[in-house]
């Protein structure tokens, strides 16, 4: 004679579900006022790399919001990284690095222009509101943010 067992399971009202699903994530970050944010050379790579690492950019077919990249380095460079050089796509409220836009700013650490040192010091600046004065990130100029994920 066979034996059965009975699992009981907790169902999930559909409407909890959706609230959940609709509920919006944050970054808690800090941005670099637009007179402090890096404008060429090493600092503005590092800068720029930073930004991309906490939208989580830097996985293949990613994408971040548009707002929340637009707050880390400014509206010049996300226009002229999407329309200028088509370094990036914006696809609604989301963007993301094409495929050329993504070996555009490997190079940058590839051919030397850029160290990983340099940009994990803005990394942590960004992620922790800390200054360093190594980087020309004085604590002055760092602003909190939420940022949309």
């Amino acid at each position: 004679m066979a034996t059965t067992k009975t699992v009981a399971k907790t169902a999930t009202k559909p409407a909890a579900r959706a609230k959940a699903a609709a509920k919006p994530k944050f970054l808690s970050v800090f941005v670099l006022a637009d007179i402090a944010r890096p404008v060429s050379g090493e600092r503005l790579y590092a800068h720029t790399f930073a930004a991309f690492s906490l939208l989580g950019m830097l996985k293949q077919g990613a994408s971040a919001n548009v707002e929340s990249l637009t707050k880390l380095v400014g509206e010049t460079a996300v226009k002229y990284h999407s329309n200028t050089k088509q370094n990036l796509k914006v696809e609604g409220d989301r963007i993301g690095l094409t495929n050329e836009g993504a070996q555009f700013f490997a190079d940058r650490f590839s051919s030397g222009r850029c160290s990983q040192d340099t940009a994990q010091k803005f990394l942590s600046a960004l992620k922790t509101g800390n200054e360093d004065l190594t980087i020309g990130v004085r604590q002055s100029n760092l602003i909190a943010a939420q940022l949309a994920a």
